[in-house]
């Protein structure tokens, strides 16, 4: 049996290079951004000691974060981390249908503050 677990083993240099590539798979000029998002939450997981990632866990972790951020910054976290995730951890947590709708009825009735447009004045 362990001859055949052997045969389907990676090769280091193979999991190298995916490292490499994986890496490449976040926007070059906000990498670091995202990068952050995800060390934030992992640590936040790991300090409230949540080994996976579920609706429930990600539900949490943004309702704590909603009391200090604006609703469509709330989003941006939420999509900076679900590519991280999708990229380190194999999770899509595009389909948690909790998280998905707290995020929509944080959203009700929030109006974002507008830019003023410079005039020719």
């Amino acid at each position: 049996m362990d001859s055949v677990q052997h045969n389907f083993e990676i090769p280091e240099n193979i999991t190298q290079q995916a490292a490499k590539v994986q890496a490449e798979l976040l926007p070059k000029k906000s990498r670091d951004r995202y990068e952050k998002k995800y060390r934030l939450f992992y640590e936040w997981r790991e300090q409230k000691n949540f080994k996976s990632v579920s609706d429930d866990v990600f539900l949490v972790y943004l309702s704590e974060k909603a009391k200090l951020l604006k609703p469509s910054t709330l989003w941006s976290r939420f999509s900076m981390i679900k590519s991280c995730l999708s990229i380190k951890e194999n999770v899509d947590i595009s389909k948690f249908p909790q998280t998905i709708a707290f995020l929509k009825r944080q959203g009700v009735g929030y109006v974002p503050k507008k830019a003023k447009v410079l005039t020719a004045e």
